[in-house]
């Protein structure tokens, strides 16, 4: 009998392997990727359970703390300009990139906003029927990006 779990696991030590392998070998110098299972506290770093952690920068530090008000006024634009009914994520300036999600809860489109080296909307829908409603939402997303990225740009510093 093959035990599923274990196979899993076993196959994401693997993976998790053969990247650190070739990190080295591409770079030479080790990449840090680390498991964390147990959210443990080192030194001023706080892991959270099962996060990955690559290159020197972690993905939660940001540059600067948004204040609220800023917070506020990208989401009340976002929601003018978009939809009304939005579940925001996050939004962090970070060394190189800033990123903002959220989910648009009538359309069921997960969003994310990126100016890194990857930059521009990525949107994750199961089985979204490709309606004028929602390729009229799609459009409205990716303008928006477009204003966006103009105002949150001059962030990312590389």
């Amino acid at each position: 009998m093959i035990n599923n779990g274990n196979n899993e696991y076993d196959s994401m030590k693997l993976m998790l392997s053969r990247m650190k392998e070739y990190n080295k070998s591409k770079n030479n110098q080790p990449m840090l990727i680390k498991e964390d299972y147990d959210s443990q506290d080192q030194g001023n770093n706080q892991l959270e359970k099962g996060s990955l952690i690559f290159g020197e920068k972690r993905l939660n530090e940001q540059e600067r703390e948004l204040t609220p008000e800023e917070i506020e006024e990208e989401q009340r634009m976002f929601n003018e300009s978009v939809s009304p009914v939005v579940e925001f994520g996050q939004f962090q300036i970070l060394e190189g990139n800033v990123e903002w999600s959220g989910k648009l809860v009538k359309e069921n489109i997960a969003f994310t906003y990126s100016l890194d080296d990857t930059s521009g909307v990525y949107i994750n829908a199961e089985m979204l029927q490709l309606s004028e409603d929602n390729m009229e939402t799609i459009e409205k997303l990716r303008s928006y990006y477009v204003e966006w990225s103009e105002r949150w740009g001059p962030e990312v510093s590389f």
